[in-house]
């Protein structure tokens, strides 16, 4: 509910303005907790206009500060694939092909047996999902605490370790400097192991242009590198108004002209 001043007040509302302003879909992370009939009607919405759905949480709310994923219990194993086949299920009902995974820690098992056992956990649940065409994408982050993955680097040795095409991560340009790791630099590293890309600016993931970080050049790489998913809006506003939503669309475009921009001459010079 991003656009809560000019987008209308639910969610099938922000579908149809989302589609009016040339957006390529809509995030609904938490659509698994979300009413069923609030569900089916975004999922007609996101039809009928041809959007597409972002990233699912692969796991309920209730249930996402549980260290599912660095487990080898068999209760709990049959406990995330449940949460999981449930989550699929709901991405597939709105056309999402991805599922966000947020690994919390144990707090009492060593570091290396964790990470071993979420890379035991996330290979058995990928095999699953990659048949359904469903991508899992983990996101490394410190604003909740206790995380398996406190840095974007950690994330990146998982991923690859993992091995695993059906194993993704997701870039979130807030969460990159919460965790005091180089935006750009890490983005054209990892370009490769990357399902998808969240902006927020910051200090205080506030909308993109209002803080410090320079995203043209961060989108005018995705745009050489050819990306071709989704890119989130995963920030609060500094105000909450119309107009602050609208310049916010404003600037959107301006940061889409001038990445293309920069992209098109990079790829003249080579």
């Amino acid at each position: 509910m991003l656009f809560r001043s000019l987008g209308g007040p639910d969610r099938p509302s922000q579908v149809r303005f989302a589609a009016r302003h040339g957006f390529a879909g809509v995030l609904y992370p938490w659509a698994g907790d979300s009413p069923r009939e609030e569900r089916r009607a975004v999922a007609e919405q996101l039809r009928e206009l041809k959007l597409a759905c972002s990233c699912i949480v692969s796991v309920p709310f209730a249930k996402l500060m549980d260290p599912l994923w660095v487990t080898d219990s068999g209760e709990s194993r049959q406990s995330l694939v449940h949460y999981v086949e449930d989550a699929v299920k709901v991405a597939q009902e709105l056309g999402s092909s991805m599922l966000a995974v947020i690994p919390k820690a144990d707090g009492q098992t060593s570091q290396a047996l964790q990470r071993q056992r979420a890379l035991n956990n996330l290979r058995m649940i990928a095999d699953l999902t990659a048949g359904r065409g469903i991508v899992l994408a983990i996101e490394p982050m410190i604003a909740i605490p206790d995380m398996l993955l406190k840095t974007f680097a950690a994330g990146v040795d998982l991923v690859r370790s993992c091995n695993h095409p059906g194993i993704k991560l997701i870039f979130d340009t807030g969460h990159l400097v919460d965790m005091r790791e180089p935006v750009l630099e890490s983005f054209v590293a990892a370009y490769d192991d990357i399902g998808l890309l969240q902006l927020a600016d910051m200090p205080g993931r506030i909308e993109p242009g209002k803080g410090e970080l320079d995203f043209v050049s961060l989108l005018a790489h995705a745009i050489q590198r050819g990306y071709s998913g989704l890119v989130d809006l995963e920030h609060d506003w500094l105000s909450h108004d119309r107009d602050a939503e609208q310049a916010g669309i404003a600037t959107l475009a301006r940061l889409d002209s001038e990445a293309r921009a920069v992209a098109s001459r990079r790829a003249r010079a080579d």
